[in-house]
């Protein structure tokens, strides 16, 4: 991808894409099982790693899983942008990350690589919810807008993503209050969607109050 952009003489930008541990109850199942991931904490820790059973299950009783698995996620980072970096080194990295779906005690806290995400490792952290988005749930969603300044983001390098979705869902406020909060970039899933509902534009920016002053 790096290098297709060079061709096209545009500067390289990359997102790692949801590169966490996806859960959701009764559905996907807990994901942190896969060999890799087995092999390489018996080989750190000499024990087999914790069972989970579910995304609310606190992972504080277990300080080893609970450092090694985002510790996983940002080793695999860096090793892409290192390996990237090498050949393009103007490349620039963000990370996608779903606010909606890490927010429970055991994803948040192994989700999110705290050592690898900084804001002197990448470009921007972009943000998503497409599950507040769909639950109307516009409190949340201005969570998870700010959720990068949490991390260290400045506002220029802070992004959100949002779900076009029908006109029932509120959506295009969500991209409002994105813009109102100073994020550096709104960004919508997908155009094929907006495309085919058939909204127009320009999108409708909402009714803003005004105050007679008295004439000069």
């Amino acid at each position: 991808m790096a290098q297709m952009q060079v061709e096209a003489l545009t500067t390289p930008y990359l997102q790692f894409g949801e590169v966490q541990w996806w859960y959701f109850p009764n559905s996907s199942g807990i994901t942190f099982y896969d060999d890799y991931t087995k092999t390489e904490f018996q080989n750190q820790h000499g024990r087999a790693i914790h069972t989970f059973t579910s995304n609310d299950d606190s992972p504080d009783p277990y300080l080893e899983e609970k450092a090694f698995l985002p510790g996983l996620i940002g080793s695999f980072t860096s090793a892409i942008r290192g390996f990237v970096r090498a050949t393009y080194p103007q490349t620039k990295f963000e990370v996608l990350y779903p606010h909606d779906v890490n927010d429970h005690l055991l994803t948040r806290a192994v989700n999110y690589s705290d050592t690898d995400w900084t804001s002197g490792n990448l470009e921007v952290l972009k943000t998503e919810n497409f599950t507040y988005t769909g639950s109307r749930d516009m409190n949340k969603a201005l969570e998870s807008i700010r959720f990068p300044q949490q991390k260290g983001f400045a506002l220029g390098q802070a992004a959100h993503l949002v779900g076009v979705f029908n006109a029932s869902e509120p959506w295009n406020w969500e991209r409002r209050l994105s813009k109102s909060e100073g994020v550096t970039e709104v960004v919508f899933w997908a155009f094929d969607q907006f495309a085919m509902i058939g909204y127009s534009l320009p999108l409708y920016e909402g009714v803003r109050r005004a105050q007679f002053l008295g004439r000069a």
